[in-house]
């Protein structure tokens, strides 16, 4: 579990990723919370093998005000619907020496050494693109 405070650095980013294997592309991917809406993060869509963004706010849940905590059952629900949240440990690698933390634990996710939804290889790389959503 993390201080809360920590995921305000995620808040409202537009990320990009791409496959350095297959060169898939994807851009336009919401990372954190949206004024209106709750917290996205990227899940692949195992249908369409593409990266999405989606709610993700039922998978966790705020402990006294300060420590986030994943709620498993949720997050099995959502594979059921056919999501596998970048998060989960089988989408990414160990980490590796230069790879970074665009987003902190429990809801991980790093920068390099990510499943490709596409040729399914750990190349898929996720940048911020410095945009911001609200």
């Amino acid at each position: 579990m993390i201080p809360l405070k920590y995921l305000h650095l995620v808040m409202g980013k537009i990320i990009e990723c791409r496959c350095a294997n297959c060169q898939y592309s994807e851009s336009a991917i919401l990372l954190g919370f949206g004024k209106i809406s709750g917290f996205f993060f990227p899940c692949f869509d195992p249908q369409t093998k593409t990266v999405k963004h989606i709610e993700v706010d039922s998978c966790f849940e705020i402990k006294n005000n300060s420590r986030v905590e994943l709620k498993q059952d949720k997050i099995e629900r959502l594979i059921g619907e056919g999501y596998v949240p970048y998060f989960l440990r089988k989408m990414y690698k160990k980490k590796f020496f230069g790879t970074k933390a665009i987003s902190p634990s429990p809801l991980y996710l790093q920068n390099k050494f990510n499943a490709c939804p596409k040729c399914e290889n750990f190349t898929l790389t996720f940048w911020d693109n410095g945009g911001l959503f609200d």
